[in-house]
């Protein structure tokens, strides 16, 4: 599931990669996303119960932009004149505060608990009325990557700021909302369930959970199996499988997620289809 702490007006082209690495599991995503406020994406984890705060370990992947455009490279048909058009290029005292890591462009943190969201900075929390509604995520952990859309206070030149004043004046906010794409985030976590592949695509943008959601997503996995097909979705259309295996280069943060020279299954969601995670059989 990929939520926002604040309304975002427009997220496309998401793509996510899995793989299991012994009993935890690789995740990478990355998506382009249209904001004018600061928000963190926050993406729920099934890890066991009880899982500390070190659970989980964030993959720095800013030496590696282009992971999915390569990915999608894998399902090129080099016998075409025209690539496929498939391929395209989430009084008590207080309780300390989370681990923060600088993650390449984001500042990342593991949530351990829903009740643990109380230890973030409060821009970056969902409302109650919004976790009322996602009661099959209580017991989960949460990946929260904080996502700054703003240039830095020490960037703005005084003809900013005086925009800046304006616009909040008028009750809008500080920069008009752009789009952008952000390099993939990535993370190891460990698994609930040892047999199969998660893939968080139950998503929350206007602050509201809906039991449909338009969809525009690219799933990646590479499963132990490798070898045997993958039954038609019923959640979409069929998984495809790529020609070729991927070669990361071996001195970039993509080496740690991808299996070199092992071939790719993807599918492709894109359309109206039930607002749920997806799941993958990787006994």
């Amino acid at each position: 599931m990929c939520l926002f702490s604040s309304p975002v007006e427009y997220v496309a082209n998401t793509r996510i990669f899995a793989r299991a690495d012994g009993d935890h599991q690789l995740l990478a995503y990355q998506m382009a996303v249209r904001n004018g406020y600061d928000a963190a994406m926050i993406l729920p984890l099934p890890v066991p119960r009880g899982s500390g705060e070190d659970g989980v370990q964030f993959i720095g992947l800013q030496d590696s932009y282009a992971f999915f455009h390569d990915l999608a490279a894998l399902f090129i048909d080099p016998t075409r004149s025209q690539p496929d058009p498939n391929s395209i290029l989430l009084g008590l005292e207080k309780p300390p505060l989370l681990a923060v890591q600088n993650v390449g462009e984001y500042e990342a943190s593991f949530v351990p608990t829903v009740a643990d969201f109380e230890r973030l900075d409060p821009r970056f929390r969902l409302p109650p009325s919004v976790w009322s509604q996602l009661s099959m995520y209580a017991d989960w952990g949460f990946a929260v990557f904080k996502l700054s859309l703003n240039p830095a206070p020490t960037k703005l030149s005084a003809l900013d700021l005086r925009i800046i004043a304006e616009r909040k004046r008028d009750g809008k906010p500080p920069f008009p909302p752009r789009r952008r794409e952000i390099h993939p985030m990535a993370f190891r976590f460990p698994r609930r369930d040892p047999s199969s592949l998660f893939f968080p695509t139950m998503h929350v943008h206007d602050g509201a959970w809906h039991p449909e959601a338009d969809f525009d997503h690219l799933i990646y996995a590479q499963r132990r199996d490798a070898v045997g097909s993958i039954e038609p979705s019923a959640a979409g259309p069929a998984w495809r499988v790529s020609r070729y295996g991927p070669e990361p280069d071996p001195k970039t943060a993509a080496a740690q997620l991808l299996r070199a020279h092992q071939p790719v299954d993807r599918l492709e969601l894109r359309g109206r289809f039930p607002n749920a995670d997806t799941f993958l059989p990787d006994p």
